[in-house]
């Protein structure tokens, strides 16, 4: 009987232990101060090329105050068709800003990332834009936001008449623009 007591007791001290741990660290990531780095997975959707993944890393620092400031990298994946290349692989670089309003498990936040872009794939170079909304989750954060992207790219320029090819000659480069913008859906975890 008394090693069934002691069994009882020392399951629901260990619970209790447990438990008291779970929710000390249940309080938001963004109000513990110091180095905060994190993960992104998401996707832009764009009317004219559908949805295009994307995957990013964020590093930075929190102020303890719900506020973060830091920059990050990443990779996205379109399919329009640029210079002759269909599947484009675009890579962001950007500074970042967040808050996030309270120092509960689930709190509102607003962020926003901006920086430059370069397309790998087509060689063109350009500047993205994202702000979004969304709530922090324990270490996850769920975003909703506008993706703004543009690009420039050098497009071979060729000059003659007729319809034969071998009548036009090279004559120089050119600037061609893209720009997309979509909706944009996110999940991070913050480490």
């Amino acid at each position: 009987m008394m090693k069934k007591n002691f069994t009882i007791s020392l399951i629901a001290l260990i619970m209790s232990v447990i438990f008291c741990n779970a929710n000390a660290q249940s309080k938001n990531a963004s109000y513990e101060r110091g180095y905060a780095p994190d993960i992104e997975v998401g996707a832009t959707v764009v009317t004219d090329l559908g949805k295009m993944p994307s995957f990013s890393t964020t590093h930075g620092y929190n102020f303890g105050n719900g506020l973060f400031v830091g920059g990050g990298t990443g990779m996205a994946f379109s399919k329009w068709d640029r210079n002759g290349i269909k599947n484009r692989i675009t890579v962001p670089v950007y500074a970042d800003i967040k808050y996030s309003f309270m120092n509960k498990l689930a709190s509102p936040f607003v962020e926003l990332k901006a920086g430059g872009v370069f397309d790998c794939s087509a060689v063109g170079i350009g500047y993205m834009l994202r702000p979004t909304i969304g709530v922090d989750v324990w270490k996850f954060s769920l975003n909703l936001g506008i993706d703004i992207q543009n690009c420039t790219y050098g497009t071979p320029m060729f000059t003659g008449t007729g319809d034969n090819r071998a009548d036009y000659t090279y004559s120089g480069m050119s600037k061609a623009m893209f720009g997309n913008t979509g909706l944009y859906f996110g999940l991070s975890f913050n480490f």
